[in-house]
């Protein structure tokens, strides 16, 4: 019997997704995705590999917290953030995975597939930090740093901490005080000094107007001029920007923050095609993996350490927000 979830709504969908001229898919295959999961992966991904596989896919949604503590019941493949996979992992949730299987694992970078090892999960779709600017209410944004410009005065929108931004969010906080230390040698550990970045934070208090949890309504946001910058990713600013011949977007020219989606074989899966699904991802999200390789400023977030101290970050976040 499936256990009870508890605490959240999970949407259960079946796409029965056969080849042409079949009547019954030979296997299925049960996914747990993230709760904003859009009819593009259904497009791009769930349809395709049901076809090529002919079997049925089933996909479970919610968020990944509430997803890992439910994660053994009927879930073959669990697709998650990186900071959560790597919860997944030190919780023994996943298969430890065989690399043999997966002919195209060859095709991650070397950073990648570090990420694959110490996971258990692939690296799949990385998403990376901008901003996106109102260019008739604010002029050319070319740096992190110009968030803090006294011109900017309740005018920004940034991502909530608990949001999938919220580790990128932290770090470039944090990269503004370095930047500013112009005396010393920075050195890239991946971790956090919490006084430092709260300082930081605070400072930039003043031109936060908004702080989202969803960033659908952004658009209309910089549109009205009800907030002249957002701090996004690079699927959301270039999806703006598409709609809006004065908003632009743009990556500051400094450091690069970046996260994975990835995807782990829980350790109860009975599907005979966890492993080919995990080989169909990384092939279908090529061209989004291969950009990390020109980034020469990307900095480190070390989400061992990251996960280590989140409850508290998140209280003091709060405090300062609120």
């Amino acid at each position: 019997m499936m256990k009870k979830r508890i605490g959240f709504i999970v949407i259960l969908a079946t796409i029965v997704l056969l080849a042409s001229g079949c009547t019954q898919a030979k296997d299925d295959l049960t996914i747990s995705t993230f709760k904003n999961s859009s009819r593009q992966e259904k497009k791009d991904i769930w349809g395709p590999f049901g076809k090529k596989y002919d079997l049925a896919i089933k996909t479970e949604f919610g968020n990944d917290k509430e997803r890992l503590e439910n994660s053994d019941a009927g879930i073959d493949v669990i697709e998650l953030l990186q900071k959560d996979a790597v919860t997944g992992n030190k919780e023994a949730r996943f298969k430890k995975l065989d690399f043999s299987k997966l002919k195209n694992f060859g095709l991650l970078s070397k950073q990648q597939q570090k990420i694959a090892k110490e996971t258990n999960s692939i690296p799949y779709q990385v998403k990376r930090l901008g901003v996106v600017y109102n260019s008739n209410k604010v002029g050319k944004i070319y740096s992190w740093d110009q968030l803090w410009d006294a011109g900017l005065e309740s005018s920004i929108a940034v991502p909530n901490i608990t949001t999938e931004l919220g580790p990128q969010m932290l770090y470039m906080v944090q990269g503004h005080y370095q930047r500013k230390q112009v005396t010393s040698v920075f050195v890239d550990t991946g971790q956090l000094d919490s006084k430092t970045m709260f300082m930081e934070l605070n400072n930039l208090k003043p031109n936060i107007l908004k702080v989202y949890d969803d960033p659908n309504g952004l658009s209309q946001m910089l549109k009205s001029g009800e907030i002249y910058v957002a701090v996004v990713d690079d699927i959301v600013g270039q999806k703006i920007q598409k709609a809006n011949p004065n908003i632009k977007f743009v990556f500051p020219k400094e450091d690069d923050y970046i996260g994975y989606k990835t995807a782990a074989i829980l350790k109860n899966s009975k599907s005979d095609k966890d492993y080919q699904y995990l080989d169909f991802l990384i092939e279908k999200n090529q061209n989004n993996l291969k950009q990390v390789d020109r980034l020469q400023m990307l900095r480190k977030i070390d989400y061992e350490f990251l996960n280590k101290h989140l409850t508290s970050y998140t209280k003091e976040w709060n405090k300062i927000i609120d």
